[in-house]
């Protein structure tokens, strides 16, 4: 790096502190990323020792450092606000803005310096927090993500989430994540700037989707004489006959408790029932059980889409 090179053919001179790290050469120094910074002072040490050379005052450079890097953060803090559609044309989102000093593009997210002008690039693909969603059956939040790889894609990561555990969690959709703690950085960033005017959404559906998805992972145990319960095309239209016992079995990998998971899905629809009891009277194995009862099939995915799942 010509940076790395001008300063140690400085040392090399003989030059003193002040001669080598001008103000200029300080904020160079600042604008490196951690690990850049790193190589340079091991890098740096090594030419001292190797020229058995004592500079003055080189106990103060990380403090010079941190202290131009404040500066250009500052600078950088204000710099205007962008319009996500302004650097992202085709995003599926509009109202939420690029933090100062950072830019979104088609190859990735890139930090900037107090000009605008990207310095760093952070990861290979524009991702952004798009909406807040909430699962009000078990008081919890997810982030939805958009992230575009191709094309573009949302996955919800928990809202508890720092953007190191995010930088993870995008890695499986082929983002490669090249500086971990800058990204870090935006996440923090993104969320302080647009926290009040994200959108947010009820998951209302997040229990029936995942029962669901749990009885699907098990097919081949749904038929007429299958260990946990079988499809019945009713009156009431299609619907998923399950033995207790295993939705017990559901609720507490879940956890959420047995009784509330019935409750939550009566109140949304998703539950047939006998009278007022949360049970079905089925005919299943030969006789006459008492089953949970789920909607299933096209009944079940317009309620989903009524739930707005």
């Amino acid at each position: 790096m010509e940076l790395f090179d001008d300063v140690f053919r400085s040392v090399a001179q003989g030059k003193e502190f002040a001669e080598v790290f001008t103000p200029e050469i300080i904020d160079s120094l600042a604008e490196l990323n951690d690990s850049e910074y790193d190589v340079f002072r091991v890098q740096l040490d090594a030419h001292l020792i190797l020229n058995q050379i004592e500079m003055e005052d080189i106990k103060n450079l990380d403090k010079l450092v941190r202290a131009a890097r404040a500066r250009l953060e500052e600078k950088r803090s204000k710099l205007p606000l962008v319009p996500l559609r302004e650097q992202l044309p085709d995003a599926p989102d509009s109202a939420l803005f690029v933090p100062p000093g950072w830019l979104l593009t088609h190859d990735g997210v890139y930090q900037t310096d107090a000009q605008g002008v990207p310095k760093l690039r952070v990861c290979t693909s524009p991702i952004y927090v798009a909406e807040k969603r909430v699962d009000p059956d078990r008081r919890r939040t997810h982030f939805l993500l958009s992230v575009k790889v191709g094309e573009w894609r949302t996955t919800a990561v928990p809202a508890s989430f720092s953007g190191k555990k995010a930088a993870f969690a995008i890695t499986d959709m082929g983002v490669l994540v090249l500086d971990a703690k800058a990204f870090s950085r935006y996440w923090d960033d993104f969320l302080r700037v647009n926290w009040d005017t994200l959108p947010v959404t009820e998951s209302d559906c997040a229990l029936y989707d995942e029962l669901v998805s749990y009885v699907a992972d098990s097919l081949g145990k749904i038929s007429d004489a299958g260990p946990w319960g079988k499809l019945v095309d009713g009156k009431e239209g299609s619907y998923l006959a399950l033995k207790p016992e295993v939705v017990r079995r559901f609720a507490r990998t879940a956890g959420v408790d047995y009784e509330h998971l019935l409750l939550s899905l009566r109140e949304k629809g998703l539950l047939l029932s006998d009278g007022g009891s949360r049970l079905k009277t089925v005919w299943f194995g030969g006789r006459a059980r008492r089953m949970v009862a789920v909607a299933w099939d096209r009944q079940a995915s317009e309620l989903r889409s009524a739930c707005g799942a």
